[in-house]
């Protein structure tokens, strides 16, 4: 326990946690500020000022560490833990695009010499599997959801058979309403800038007030 209790303020220490937290990519990294403690025990203090200054050293010559795509998907894991849940498509893509992230970082210390940043590396080794034994899970989600982060129409055989049903029903809706679109504008019940619009997600013809009646 501090005392007193208002020493962070007191030394300044407020202020470099603000600033830590302005500079973190993602909610992940500012969650971690806010746990962050004054400690008196010489070896973890000098284990993360080095994890820190390796960290350091990666900001000023590395340009290809990934710097995106932190999100923190502990919510859907603990969702998805759970038996007879399941995740929506949005989960599951926050899922893959973080590990794709996880992949590209074990990628970047197994491209560098072993010697270079010793204390990161260990702390990789200690928090995910290094062999990239998860890797299938990101083949899995990458067959069903696309870069978009949208379901793709061959996930299933049965979702591309629905898909292309509903494009073949919409096509077969905009050729009934384009010819009835015709009829209507050779009678002169449409204005010459008048078009073939949405309303409300459903195609609709805009008529004049004074041949509303005409159209069945």
């Amino acid at each position: 326990m501090l005392y007193p209790n208002h020493l962070e303020t007191k030394i300044g220490f407020d202020k470099i946690r603000e600033a830590l937290a302005e500079a973190c990519n993602s909610s992940l990294g500012r969650s971690f500020v806010d746990k962050i403690r004054f400690s008196d025990r010489y070896d973890t203090v000098k284990k993360m000022v080095e994890q820190t200054d390796e960290f350091r050293m990666i900001l000023m010559l590395e340009s290809n560490f990934p710097n995106q795509n932190y999100f923190d998907v502990s919510q859907a894991l603990k969702r998805a833990s759970i038996e007879g849940t399941f995740l929506d498509t949005e989960q599951f893509f926050d899922i893959k695009l973080s590990l794709t992230t996880i992949q590209q970082i074990i990628h970047f210390f197994k491209n560098k010499e072993e010697m270079l940043y010793p204390q990161l590396r260990q702390l990789l080794e200690m928090a995910i599997p290094y062999d990239g034994s998860w890797s299938p899970l990101i083949q899995q989600i990458d067959r069903v959801i696309d870069e978009r982060g949208q379901v793709r129409d061959n996930a299933s055989p049965e979702l591309l058979k629905l898909r292309k049903q509903i494009a073949s029903e919409q096509n077969a809706v905009r050729r009934t309403l384009e010819r009835i679109y015709r009829t209507a504008k050779n009678s002169g019940w449409i204005g010459d800038s008048m078009t073939l619009t949405v309303r409300d997600g459903r195609l609709v013809i805009p008529l004049l007030a004074e041949h509303k009646r005409k159209l069945k």
